[in-house]
């Protein structure tokens, strides 16, 4: 027996239903039908506008559209950083000095690995503190280490950092519209 299923497909929100959407109906791995929505929702004032003159109103409407646009996304912007898999070999006595070194560095080791007499430390770091490594890798080795590093993946700025960098991006749009006035 065929198992139905409904899909919805387009913009989706936590919370508001969205103007337009459809779903559609599957058997198995068919689609059997769809059903288009296209509506608009109403969201405080914008139903008081609605049975008003435009003329008197229109420029309330504007920003009412403004603000529920950038509100929407606003709860979809997340601070993303990118995430290096980074792979260093070095002489068994630098050992300690490369693991603090990672860990000061907001990275996680996925594997330490002993060859001969060397040792291949194999991390995750954020690109953002990796990009200075060569030089801090040559001071901690005396120029006897040497790394490899790919892109590995995107992840979540922490949150502790993500207030940070908020607060720059607040002083630096204050300071640009001090500039222009």
């Amino acid at each position: 027996m065929a198992q139905k299923n409904i899909i919805p497909v387009g913009p989706q929100h936590p919370v508001l239903p969205e103007p337009i959407h459809f779903d559609l109906v599957t058997e198995d791995e068919k689609i059997i039908d769809a059903i288009p929505s296209i509506s608009y929702v109403h969201r405080g004032l914008e139903r008081l506008v609605e049975t008003r003159d435009f003329i008197d109103f229109v420029h309330v409407a504007d920003r009412i559209c403004g603000l529920c646009s950038f509100m929407h996304s606003l709860g979809y912007c997340q601070a993303v950083e990118a995430i290096m898999k980074v792979e260093v070999t070095t002489p068994d006595e630098y050992q300690g000095d490369l693991l603090g070194d990672i860990n000061r560095r907001r990275g996680k080791i996925a594997n330490i690995e002993a060859k001969d007499t060397s040792t291949v430390l194999s991390a995750e770091v954020p690109l953002a503190e990796v990009t200075t490594y060569a030089r801090s890798l040559s001071s901690i080795t005396g120029g006897r280490g040497s790394y490899h590093m790919e892109y590995s993946h995107y992840d979540e700025v922490p949150s502790h950092l993500q207030s940070k960098i908020i607060a720059s991006a607040k002083a630096e749009r204050t300071g640009a519209e001090e500039e222009e006035a």
